[in-house]
């Protein structure tokens, strides 16, 4: 497996039905996907579906997805917290494993851990 990191400005052109294209064919490619893109409720719906017909076709496994928050905080005279979201999407034959807040492993079908974020 690889891990790949997609900016917002790398997919920011691809609408919906793309994005979610781009993501399934990525992972079917076993790569773990740390995407800056905040999707929707209803986008996340979408695309569980998406990957749910494609394994009904038989053509993957699935997808795990989970959501990483990163914030900050300034310590300017007005204390601003900023928060990033990303994506992280995986084979489904992998599991996603919340270590603490903000930090994840994979591990894969067989228990080796593959990738620690």
């Amino acid at each position: 497996m690889q891990l790949e990191f997609i900016t917002e400005n790398r997919i920011s052109h691809l609408d919906s039905a793309d994005f979610f294209d781009f993501v399934i064919q990525r992972v079917k490619d076993d790569r773990i996907l740390v995407v800056e893109k905040e999707l929707s409720a209803e986008e996340k719906i979408q695309l569980i579906a998406k990957g749910l017909e494609e394994v009904s076709n038989n053509t993957s496994h699935g997808i795990n997805m989970a959501q990483i928050v990163v914030s900050s905080e300034s310590n300017g005279r007005l204390r601003k917290r900023k928060e990033v979201k990303f994506n992280l999407f995986a084979p489904g034959s992998s599991q996603i494993q919340q270590e603490d807040e903000g930090h994840y492993s994979i591990l894969t079908d067989t228990g080796d851990t593959v990738a620690i974020i």
